[in-house]
């Protein structure tokens, strides 16, 4: 029955496109109104829905740029719905850096452009079609590559471009054994492994500061800085911040489409408020998988990582709008990735956006009205 779900599905979305590539081409409509509708139907009505929403709900939130499953996220039975920005507007958000995308995008451009001058875990390799190179592009055996592992706190494999934890490994050795992702693996299965992945860059994996490891330590947990400037302006400023922490179902990574929590953190204290989790949409003043305090929480040296972020987002001009995730280490931080745009659901389980900092800085460039 599953499968048969499937193909009348996959057909109706062929039939969807087709009829809105016919309309748009017969009316001669502007590109950019094409391109929104397929961002429309990809980003709401494609989405991936955890929570049962009644059809005429449904339809509600549709119509105003929201997929289903935001009515419970963002409580809009008892919220105001004008209060918070759109996945819509969301997706939109892409267009503020425009052509440089690519400079955040692409992982690998991204280590190269900023290695110089922010600490960035260093690319050990890159596979391309089930071999690993390195930085000279010279094969790198696979027994050399676990001789370098043996020797490591453990390399991330991580899709060159994608997001959201999507095709995230860690490889470490302990106890004289592999793991990968915390499973059990042999030399052999790590050979299988490597040749059936494409495009894939390998990190040198990091260690959480102590406060981060104590809350959890089976994923490396990242904050999320989005320093952006309005339209016009030449002034950046930190606009959000909040805490992302693994969970025993998201390991080896934080993300919060596997299940890893999200905490506000005051952007002038640097303390933790309660973490929140996108699947079950409780609040957790503690962990609720270790057990440690969440809410309350110091982050040392936070204002410094806040300072030098800005510094740096100077030296790129061209950058309007960066998301950065780094990860706090017991003397300073590291920059994990930088993001072109950022999951505003992530600032919005703690209230709409719409009329702060955020909701400004996208109505500058025409992205909301």
């Amino acid at each position: 029955m599953k499968n048969i779900l499937k193909v009348i599905l996959n057909k109706f979305d062929k039939i969807f496109l087709k009829i809105i590539q016919n309309r748009y081409k017969h009316y001669q409509l502007k590109e950019e109104k094409y391109h929104d509708l397929l961002d429309w139907y990809w980003c709401i009505v494609k989405a991936q829905k955890h929570f049962p929403v009644s059809f005429f709900k449904r339809l509600k939130m549709y119509k105003n740029g929201f997929n289903s499953d935001e009515y419970y996220k963002y409580n809009l039975k008892e919220n105001n719905m004008n209060d918070y920005l759109t996945e819509v507007e969301r997706w939109k958000s892409r267009k503020i850096n425009g052509v440089y995308n690519i400079l955040l995008d692409d992982k690998q451009v991204f280590y190269l452009l900023f290695k110089d001058f922010i600490d960035i875990p260093k690319t050990v390799g890159i596979v391309n079609k089930g071999k690993i190179f390195d930085s000279s592009n010279k094969n790198i055996p696979i027994p050399s590559f676990l001789k370098l592992v043996r020797e490591s706190n453990g390399f991330i494999f991580r899709v060159n471009r994608g997001g959201g934890g999507n095709g995230l490994y860690l490889l470490k050795y302990k106890n004289n054994n592999y793991y990968l992702n915390e499973m059990y693996i042999t030399d052999n299965e790590i050979n299988n492994f490597i040749k059936n992945i494409d495009n894939y860059i390998i990190t040198e994996a990091l260690k959480n500061s102590k406060y981060s490891a104590k809350i959890f330590d089976d994923s490396v947990n990242t904050l999320r800085i989005v320093i952006a400037r309005k339209n016009g302006e030449s002034k950046y400023k930190v606009i959000e911040t909040f805490h992302r922490f693994g969970c025993n179902e998201s390991i080896p990574g934080d993300n919060v489409c596997r299940g890893g929590l999200i905490a506000p953190i005051n952007a002038k204290t640097g303390v933790l408020g309660r973490a929140t989790s996108k699947k079950t949409l409780n609040f957790y003043s503690n962990h609720p998988d270790t057990g440690s305090k969440i809410e309350g929480v110091k982050i040392p040296h936070f204002n410094k990582i806040k300072k030098d972020l800005l510094e740096l987002s100077y030296r790129f001009p061209f950058l309007n709008f960066i998301a950065w995730d780094v990860v706090v280490t017991e003397n300073s931080f590291s920059i994990i990735e930088a993001n072109t745009s950022s999951d505003i659901g992530m600032f919005q389980y703690f209230g709409g956006k719409r009329n702060d900092k955020l909701g400004e800085i996208y109505k500058s460039y025409g992205i909301k009205k």
